[in-house]
């Protein structure tokens, strides 16, 4: 096969049009990486480190009166909306609080950090409050059924039940209210026990959660 002086140059035309091709694709994917890179850097750059988010999220929860010892705040003179809303806004404060929980941190009132769990935590907190549920300290118990209702992860609710008997009535009464948030269908055997309990708080309490159950039942029907 011969070629001609116009073929050659066609093919070298052709060859120097797909260099520039692939030359541009190179620069393109070269500059795409850099800016990728320059973006990630900022990222970093922006993230404060876990020792920044600690300072302000303690000063944070610090604003939280002390417990009024059922596991419920007694409100004083701030708003607990803006004092949510703050807490929301701030970062990372869902992993400082969960670190704080894990490691027992003793800088900080624990009851206060399962509170504010749930209202800020998810299912990233599930695990540690669990745990919480073991512990010698009644008020984090009596938090810790609360939150994991509040949160209504159902992985929690056969961890919960096991509180059934805790020696606690006010632990027991928060079993009552989370379970029933947890799982309605598996609650109502749980609660028909917690109607023979020795404490007429946790009686009653059992009483209006099966009501509450009934009347959902009533209005799916």
């Amino acid at each position: 096969m011969s070629f001609t002086i116009l073929d050659i140059q066609k093919l070298s035309l052709t060859s120097s049009i797909l260099v520039t091709g692939v030359m541009i694709i190179i620069i393109c994917v070269f500059m795409g990486c850099r800016d990728e890179l320059n973006r990630i850097e900022k990222d970093k750059r922006e993230i404060p480190s876990i020792a920044e988010c600690e300072k302000k999220v303690l000063a944070w929860i610090e604003k939280l009166p002390s417990e009024s010892g059922h596991g419920e705040y007694t409100e004083t003179v701030f708003s607990y909306k803006e004092w949510l809303n703050e807490g929301r806004n701030l970062p990372r404060a869902e992993e400082v609080l969960i670190k704080w929980l894990k490691e027992r941190y003793d800088g900080v009132e624990l009851g206060k950090v399962v509170y504010a769990l749930g209202w800020i935590g998810g299912e990233n907190s599930v695990p540690s409050l669990i745990d919480a549920l073991t512990s010698n300290d009644i008020s984090l118990r009596i938090e810790a059924v609360a939150t994991l209702g509040r949160i209504g992860d159902p992985k929690a609710f056969k961890p919960v039940s096991a509180l059934a008997h805790d020696s606690n009535y006010n632990v027991r009464a928060n079993v009552c209210i989370t379970v029933t948030k947890l799982d309605p269908k598996h609650a109502k055997e749980l609660l028909i026990q917690f109607l023979n309990d020795e404490e007429d708080f946790v009686r009653k309490t059992a009483k209006m959660e099966l009501q509450k159950l009934e009347k959902e039942n009533d209005n799916e029907k």
